[in-house]
């Protein structure tokens, strides 16, 4: 549970597809969210996961665990100076690479389990909010599949790695809720067509797109 009542939230003008926690109470998420998450559970589920990073204090307790792990490194590093002094340089340089895997490798284990925890609480967060718990899911496999063949994929699953585990967990912890029939937000919807307009090429490239988009769904009222 969050202890700040009062958050910041930060809308950032760019088409790419981010968001982020920072330390005191500070959510920000670029406008191309809105671009990528076709409804308001899969935009939700996103800002569920950085509610949850603020909550569990991620960023302080990866401080700490920073501070906690630069003794040992440090002590490693010094041990693989001594060794490369004494048997050689080969041996030191293999002591040190070793040294400097190892710390990496708990970094990332570290950031992996925040991950997880992220998505767990945030995934309560959805179901309490009466949101639809699959929209993690479907956003995960959203974001997989426009970035698959991506030489650089968006800063989000940089900072949040998109593994295959991460996902199926998303999936098998969905089906655990009762289903249900969930509505989209009509103001979501309009919210996401003035980013689409936005970060159109031109107006007459907008006034096409959304005539398609009438023609494929009459119904669409934000379309219209």
């Amino acid at each position: 549970q969050l202890k700040e009542k009062v958050l910041e939230v930060v809308l950032i003008d760019s088409p790419a597809v981010n968001a982020f926690a920072a330390p005191g109470g500070v959510v920000g998420v670029n406008l191309g969210l809105l671009l990528t998450a076709e409804d308001v559970h899969e935009y939700s589920s996103v800002m569920a996961h950085e509610l949850a990073h603020l909550s569990q204090r991620h960023f302080a307790r990866g401080i700490e665990e920073q501070r906690e792990a630069m003794l040992p490194t440090m002590a490693s590093m010094i041990a693989a100076i001594a060794i490369g002094m004494a048997a050689g340089g080969d041996a030191g340089l293999a002591a040190m690479s070793a040294s400097q895997a190892a710390a990496q490798s708990s970094q990332l284990r570290y950031s992996r389990s925040r991950e997880t925890e992220a998505d767990r609480i945030g995934m309560n967060t959805l179901v309490n909010a009466g949101l639809d718990p699959d929209g993690m899911a479907r956003m995960f496999d959203r974001m997989g599949r426009a970035y698959r063949y991506s030489s650089r994929p968006p800063e989000f699953l940089l900072t949040h790695p998109l593994t295959e585990r991460r996902v199926a967990d998303a999936k098998t912890t969905a089906l655990k809720y009762p289903p249900r029939q969930y509505s989209d937000s009509p103001d979501y919807t309009l919210a996401r067509m003035r980013a689409v307009v936005h970060y159109s090429d031109s107006p007459e490239v907008a006034v096409k797109h959304f005539r398609k988009e009438v023609a494929d769904d009459p119904d669409s009222a934000a379309a219209q």
